[in-house]
């Protein structure tokens, strides 16, 4: 994991991101690009996104217009908030890439919104990281967090409002068989081989076709990673009985597969994607495809 991707305002919630991010960059080795999307003033038509999926909300009240000067002035904030994180961290700004011996923090600004840039700047990079929207309000980082899980298609690590201790030392890996769960899995290989623990955990019945948790243990064997599989069958309500586990298993950090059920199904019905994403108060690493 070379590249880590942050996209950067100045607020608290903000900063919290920004020390995980750079804890886990520090961590692999990886170079930190802190980006901040600014609001094209011109830009007013209703919100589409890559899925088709109409947004529900035009762009003023999605990704807010400023007046040039006040977006300018938000632009600032956020650098110097970044500038600020990353030497705390002892992390210098280049505009060249970094080495592994001294990886390093880039600064980039785009105009405009996320459902244009997400699918340009994070295909860039090899893990996203956000901060979970507030469950009322925070359109804007809703936007933005929808538009990282669906058009990076790179790992989101997803982080409470609240500052979390993020070591990613201990990393839970919640299994169901999926696609989308191996891939997350291919796609954070550098950050399981840093782990001190790694744990499969299943919840409920197994009943789709595709590899075991215990299968998958003996595959990152192969990697020199040391895994455990703990499974409970009892559970109901997925979503929470998984927070749960990880919790149990003093996990720091839960990796999972995003909507591998139907979204608008997650959305009206609920599921362990919706859970994890609106509800859970731990750090999540999510991946779709």
């Amino acid at each position: 994991m070379r590249v880590i991707l942050i996209p950067v305002a100045d607020r608290p919630e903000c900063v919290i991101a920004l020390k995980s991010a750079f804890a886990l960059a520090q961590q692999t080795g990886a170079d930190v690009i802190g980006c901040h999307i600014r609001p094209h003033r011109d830009e007013n038509k209703p919100l589409v996104s890559e899925t088709g999926l109409f947004s529900g909300f035009t762009a003023a009240d999605d990704w807010p217009l400023l007046p040039e000067e006040e977006a300018l002035q938000a632009a600032a904030s956020a650098r110097k908030l970044f500038e600020t994180i990353a030497d705390e961290n002892g992390y210098s700004i280049s505009k060249r890439a970094g080495t592994s011996h001294a990886p390093v923090a880039q600064w980039h600004e785009r105009v405009g919104k996320p459902p244009y840039i997400l699918p340009v700047i994070g295909p860039a990079s090899d893990m996203l990281v956000v901060s979970r929207p507030l469950i009322k309000g925070g359109r804007k980082a809703r936007s933005l967090l929808n538009q990282a899980l669906f058009s990076s298609h790179r790992p989101v690590l997803i982080l409470p409002q609240q500052e979390h201790k993020l070591a990613g030392k201990r990393i839970a890996i919640g299994w169901n068989r999926g696609g989308y769960e191996s891939r997350t899995l291919l796609a954070i290989l550098p950050l399981l081989k840093t782990a001190e623990d790694v744990v499969f955990l299943t919840v409920g019945r197994d009943g789709k076709r595709g590899p075991t948790a215990n299968d998958m243990v003996r595959y990152l064997s192969h990697h020199g990673i040391k895994a455990r599989h703990v499974d409970e069958k009892r559970g109901r309500g997925e979503g929470k009985t998984l927070e749960k586990l990880v919790k149990a298993e003093g996990a720091d950090l839960l990796a999972c597969g995003a909507y591998s059920r139907n979204r608008l199904q997650e959305m009206v019905f609920g599921g362990v994607t919706h859970h994890l994403i609106n509800t859970a108060d731990i750090p999540v690493l999510m991946m779709h495809h």
